[in-house]
């Protein structure tokens, strides 16, 4: 069975695809899911382009709830969200407190949607899961955060995870942002699965620089044996060129379709 992820949204634009800062991807294994909606409509021009089966996912996963993954849910409804209880929560980025969450309340959101709220992980099929919270296990990708609350208290983003698809070659993890730490991400689907083994990992892994936690996510994911490393959306050139140079790959871009169904 081959695994098929399909570029809707993120921060670099194809040759025939425009761009925005957000992230979406259509994932199909043995269910299709929409990942995220990105921070507009762009989602849904860029899969008419891709010819993308869009109009075939019944389910979303919300990896976390920030403008640029969740304010696309405008432009569609009577579909089944799975999203952790903290993605309505009111947040802001800075001391300025500029708001990034969802543009639409919880309410809206709930009148528009069939909403599945789950701190724990939830199977969206046979092979594919909702990781739900995210432990923090790593001391290296240090719980550091420039987001607030309405409060104005620290926002560590407990909402943030990601989605695990169960291939013959290992685990293929999908993540946001990795707000929660890319690795902390990773450990947890071995965790919940049992399947020690990591084929891949695509999306974003909120690394800026070329630093020791960067240093020490390459290093962890060596030891991992990860094949199919690809970092995107949030993830900035310093980081994007250290991963680039021990994995090598390609840039992932809006408008694209990647297919894995490659044993090792």
């Amino acid at each position: 069975m081959k695994l098929k992820i399909y570029v809707l949204t993120d921060n670099t634009a194809s040759s025939s695809c425009k761009a925005e800062h957000g992230l979406s991807y259509l994932v199909e294994f043995d269910k299709k899911i929409l990942f995220d909606t990105g921070q507009s409509d762009l989602f849904q021009e860029n899969a008419r382009f891709l010819d993308a089966p869009l109009e075939e996912t019944g389910t979303i996963v919300l990896s976390h709830g920030h403008y640029d993954h969740g304010n696309g849910l405008k432009f569609i409804d009577n579909k089944t969200l799975i999203c952790h209880p903290d993605a309505f929560l009111k947040r802001y980025s800075g001391h300025q407190m500029k708001y990034v969450g969802l543009n639409q309340t919880e309410e809206q959101i709930k009148q528009r949607f069939s909403v599945r709220e789950s701190r724990e992980p939830v199977w969206v099929s046979d092979k594919m899961i909702f990781l739900g919270q995210i432990p923090r296990r790593f001391g290296f990708e240090k719980n550091i955060t420039g987001f607030y609350l309405e409060n104005k208290q620290p926002d560590d983003i407990p909402d943030d995870t990601g989605l695990a698809v169960i291939m013959q070659q290992g685990l293929f993890v999908i993540s946001g942002c990795a707000h929660s730490g890319i690795c902390n991400i990773i450990e947890h689907a071995r965790d919940i699965t049992g399947i020690q083994k990591v084929y891949g990992v695509i999306g974003g892994f909120h690394l800026k620089q070329y630093n020791q936690q960067t240093i020490e996510t390459i290093n962890q994911f060596k030891e991992w044996g990860i094949k199919v490393v690809m970092p995107s959306h949030c993830t900035e050139l310093p980081a994007l060129s250290a991963f680039y140079n021990e994995f090598k790959g390609e840039q992932v871009k809006a408008g694209t379709l990647y297919t894995f169904d490659k044993l090792f």
